[in-house]
Order: structure tokens, then sequence, then C-alpha cells
């Protein structure tokens, strides 16, 4: 719930100054029951990983997680930008 949050704080952030980020996090809300580990969490890893191909950057939090990881793998592999803070992002990206 921590990672969670943090994320959905950090997309409000973006948000407000002035980018579209996609906020994976979101879909804990919709389906809690999706773990790591079952078929609905893969499926809404699939569904993110299509989103990552429209993105000028990734923005990866602290902390564990391992569909982070595997979202950092996919956009190094489609040669999008990672970021491991939000004023390096936006030093960098602009809206």
């Amino acid at each position: 719930d921590k990672n969670v949050a943090r994320g959905v704080a950090a997309g409000l952030n973006l948000l407000k100054a002035g980018y579209a980020p996609i906020i994976p996090h979101l879909s804990h809300f919709a389906t809690p029951e999706a773990l790591v580990g079952t078929d609905l969490y893969e499926h809404w890893l699939e569904a993110d990983f299509s989103f990552l191909s429209t993105c000028s950057a990734v923005l990866r939090l602290k902390g564990y997680s391992a569909g982070a990881d595997r979202e950092v793998r996919v956009a190094r592999d489609l040669g999008i930008l990672v970021f491991h803070s939000i004023r390096m992002l936006k030093q960098t990206i602009r809206p």
C-alpha cells in the first residue's frame, strides 16, 4: 500500500506540473486481488508494457517492486529514458 500511495502521489505531482503520466498503481484499486504471480497481475503488466512504447520516460521510485523492475527492463529495451527522481525527470523532460 505504501508503494501504491507513493506512486499515485508522484503521478499527481507530474500531472500538476503539466505532464501526462500513466499511473499503473491505480490498477491496485480496480482489482486488489491482482496479486504478484496471478494471471490477473500478469494481464495488468502486459497492458502496462503496451503503454510504455508511447512514453518519453519512466520514473522508477524507490522501494521493492518486481513489476517496476520489469517495467524498467522493458523501457530500456525500448530505448526509453529511466529516471529515479522527479527532480531529474523534470530537469530533462519538459511537459
